[in-house]
């Protein structure tokens, strides 16, 4: 198994879109919606946006279990448009997984993450804060958006 890779990140300041999200639904309902927010995002936004610039962040569960808010965006010091918002974190270590299959096997990888492959490399979860995001998934230059696969980096805060 391959080890993650620790990088340092932030502090962020991300602007774009954040709408909740059902994990009830299938993963495949899930991925559909979670395309149509980036395609929202990315047709009302002013600047450019180049695939490189995506990050995708799960906050924590908005109510404890059937429900996480998403955030799509960039790194930005634009102002926010109207309609949109910015998150704000400070600087934290990540563990990096990269992903390369089709983001509807995306929940089903990071729960592999969290179940096994943190426990393994011997890493712990940044403790519960709602400044620190539970994953940010990094969309890189190799991410195809017409088949929603390759190019993806899952981002853990974790202890130092």
């Amino acid at each position: 198994m391959q080890t993650p890779r620790l990088e340092r990140i932030g502090p962020l300041r991300l602007v774009g879109l954040m709408r909740r999200q059902n994990p009830a639904l299938d993963a495949e309902d899930t991925a559909r919606q979670l395309v149509q927010q980036w395609h929202d995002y990315i047709t009302q936004r002013l600047e450019p946006v180049s695939t490189r610039d995506r990050l995708g962040v799960h906050l924590r569960m908005a109510d404890g279990e059937t429900h996480f808010d998403y955030f799509s965006g960039i790194h930005s010091d634009a102002l926010v448009p109207q309609g949109f918002g910015e998150l704000l974190f400070p600087a934290m270590l990540c563990a990096v997984f990269p992903y390369q299959g089709n983001v509807a096997g995306l929940r089903r990888f990071v729960h592999t993450v969290f179940a096994n492959k943190l426990p393994i490399a011997g890493l712990s979860l940044m403790p519960d804060s709602a400044r620190t995001p539970e994953f940010i998934e990094r969309y890189g230059l190799d991410f195809d958006p017409e088949t929603s696969s390759g190019g993806l980096e899952i981002l853990v805060p974790v202890q130092e």
